[in-house]
């Protein structure tokens, strides 16, 4: 149970069929047998992105009144629930070697060694209501910035933490 960036609510039902709701058409069902969607990781107008406890990706795009639907699957991908989206689309996971990866319009990108985490190991990954990405690791609590991962650790506590689960909440 879900709302996308077009107020449309999007419903997994028995059997993994998904439903969306809206004022306007009411119920409809938009796809049946395409997996178990967990989480709405993003969406634009016309575009879904969901993910699932199997290490893929759901995308599905609207065309011609009709939605079609694939599935991707994430290359090395931990199964736990830091698949998240930034605010372009482009989705973030760690790998089963620690290794953070992108996949940016439906292509994989190479493993990153983003500057600002060298040396640490990444624990958990998750996007805040804005899109932006933040890293959980054996070390910092840090957010992307331009490129780089600043580290957010509260200074009023502890040099280094270890992060293991990040829960965005509203301001």
């Amino acid at each position: 149970l879900t709302v996308d960036c077009e107020g449309t609510l999007w419903l997994r039902v028995y059997g993994g069929s998904l439903v969306t709701w809206t004022p306007l058409n009411g119920l409809s069902l938009v796809g049946t047998n395409i997996g178990r969607p967990e989480r709405l990781l993003w969406s634009s107008p016309g575009t879904v992105l969901f993910s699932n406890s199997d290490g893929q990706l759901l995308r599905g795009a609207k065309q011609e009144g009709r939605w079609q639907w694939e599935r991707v699957s994430l290359a090395e991908a931990v199964r736990q629930p830091s698949v998240c989206a930034d605010a372009e689309g482009s989705v973030w996971y760690i790998t089963r070697d620690g290794l953070v990866r992108t996949r940016k319009a439906g292509k994989l990108q190479l493993p990153l060694e983003v500057p600002g985490l060298e040396g640490q190991q990444v624990n958990v990954l998750c996007a805040d209501g804005a899109g932006q990405i933040w890293a959980g690791t054996d070390q910092c609590l840090a957010i992307l910035r331009e490129g780089r991962f600043i580290n957010m650790t509260p200074t009023n506590g502890e040099a280094s933490i270890s992060v293991k689960r990040i829960l965005p909440v509203g301001d």
